[in-house]
């Protein structure tokens, strides 16, 4: 068990991209493959994939969050001393886990809604709500991304003790 929720934990993110970003790309050849070689159509393949390449960004999102290559504004934070550059990037992530959980409250609520409304997409016939079901999930796993990096970091670099995130985490769950 320990050892599955650490290889989850480190390849989730990353694991979904390739399976959003590659069933994307398969929907787009077959779509090609339709439409100039046998003179047919498929429409169900364009709808899928944009939902498909819908999906990989907030995927992607959570992984650049993991990865820490989101881009930042440092301009000002080189100027500090060392400790108060913590502190900035402490305080603006926190922020940023703010705003996380705020859209993602409000992407249930549209989620709820448009499931209650019954709404389709064009093509699939999927409930809409499902669709706009990909923004909260999407800033869920942002969410919990930005917990466990503001966890390290103020253990890690706040404190100067080694980060053990693993360790606190997955203990719970024996």
């Amino acid at each position: 068990m320990n050892k599955t929720l650490r290889f989850l934990d480190a390849n989730f993110d990353r694991y979904l991209c390739i399976i959003l970003f590659g069933s994307m790309v398969m929907l787009a050849c077959l779509q090609v493959l339709f439409r100039f070689v046998l003179n047919y159509s498929l429409d169900w393949t364009e709808e899928l994939a944009r939902y498909c390449f819908i999906a990989s960004i907030y995927a992607g999102a959570a992984l650049g969050v993991k990865d820490d290559q989101h881009i930042r504004v440092e301009a000002v934070n080189l100027l500090l001393p060392k400790m108060a550059q913590k502190w900035l990037r402490f305080f603006a992530d926190s922020i940023w886990l703010i705003f996380s959980i705020y859209i993602m409250i409000q992407g249930f609520e549209i989620y709820s809604v448009l499931l209650k409304s019954g709404q389709t997409s064009p093509t699939l016939r999927i409930p809409m709500g499902m669709v706009y079901g990909i923004i909260p999930i999407g800033f869920l796993l942002m969410s919990i991304r930005l917990i466990q990096s503001l966890w390290k970091m103020w253990i890690k670099e706040i404190y100067n003790k080694k980060a053990s995130w693993n360790f606190t985490f997955y203990k719970h769950f024996k």
